[in-house]
């Protein structure tokens, strides 16, 4: 990420800032078993890519299994991201505490 990279996600609404959006990524680290990045579909466009993937794991407290299909749209300069659209289906997603 750039420093002042912004982050969405559909689920919420709300531009989140590069550190918000690390904190909630070492939530999902420690709070799903054997996380993971799957089926990863990666397309340039201009100014940016698209991304599709499927993130899985075993969420710890339930022992639900993950599976979370999504789609991030990135805008990079200079070789970092500058914005990150992020769209999933919230039903899907472990309850975060």
């Amino acid at each position: 990420y750039a420093p002042d990279a912004v982050i969405w996600h559909n689920v919420d609404r709300t531009e989140k800032t590069r550190e918000q959006n690390l904190a909630m990524l070492t939530w999902a680290v420690e709070n799903v078993a054997r996380l993971r990045y799957e089926d990863v579909r990666l397309e340039p466009i201009a100014g940016g890519f698209v991304e599709r993937h499927v993130v899985r794991g075993t969420e710890r407290a339930s022992g639900r299994e993950l599976v979370l299909p999504a789609v991030v749209v990135c805008r990079v300069e200079q070789g970092r991201i500058t914005r990150l659209d992020e769209y999933f289906d919230s039903g899907q997603a472990p309850a975060m505490g």
